[in-house]
């Protein structure tokens, strides 16, 4: 009779993008091995600082930084990466080898639980903003007629701000033809990665990755 153990984790379907989230924002894996995305390298180890009484404010600080302290034994219990997490940021420091922009796009948009603008928006006219330094202040407002802006003028030996109203608004259409074009090859970029990363990633214990969780880039 086969021994079957409670313990045993049932592997869950799950996409590619998503699993990168997992990797990236919940497990932190290359931040917890401390292995760089485009190297594999580990930075080199501080030297340790010097030792302290356990009552100390070193000992204190040294707990909350390394872990929390298992009462009545001075053990610090350390946060465990799943092997998971490890074997994919691996395979991602494999494939930063051959093309080190996707797998940094892919890290980034993982980190921040997104995916990046397919590009795919329609022009809408949108009213020009007017950014300019006024002074010792940052002046971002639309050219709207009914709003103008502000002017120093000299009256009567005086300084008086004058508001100035425009006689018309400009507009421009966003996003424009170079914009949606950056967004294009951005995604294109990031989805190639992703399905170069399906194609190639170790079997996993908890997770059976199904489907790249994005949309092929258009045309």
């Amino acid at each position: 009779m086969p021994i079957i153990r409670l313990d045993a984790v049932v592997p869950e379907a799950i996409s590619v993008a998503d699993l990168l989230i997992w990797v990236y924002r919940d497990q932190k894996a290359d931040r917890v091995t401390g292995k760089d995305l485009l190297t594999g390298a580990k930075p080199r180890k501080k030297a340790a600082p010097p030792t302290a009484r356990k009552d100390s404010c070193l000992a204190v600080e040294q707990a909350r930084l390394l872990g929390a302290v298992i009462p009545g034994t001075g053990h610090r219990q350390r946060y465990r990466l799943h092997p998971d997490a490890e074997a994919v940021h691996d395979q991602m420091i494999t494939l930063s080898a051959i093309d080190p922009l996707g797998p940094a796009l892919l890290r980034h948009y993982a980190r921040i639980a997104s995916v990046p603008d397919a590009g795919g928006g329609i022009p809408a006219p949108a009213p020009v903003h007017r950014i300019d330094i006024d002074g010792e202040h940052l002046v971002d407002d639309a050219f709207l007629p009914d709003e103008g802006h502000f002017e120093r003028h000299m009256i009567k030996g005086r300084v008086v701000l004058v508001r100035v109203r425009y006689p018309f608004c400009p507009i421009r259409y966003w996003p424009s033809p170079e914009a949606r074009d950056d967004a294009r090859n951005q995604y294109r970029v990031w989805w190639t990665a992703l399905n170069r990363l399906a194609e190639t990633l170790p079997p996993l214990r908890r997770w059976i990755p199904k489907g790249l969780g994005a949309s092929a880039p258009m045309g």
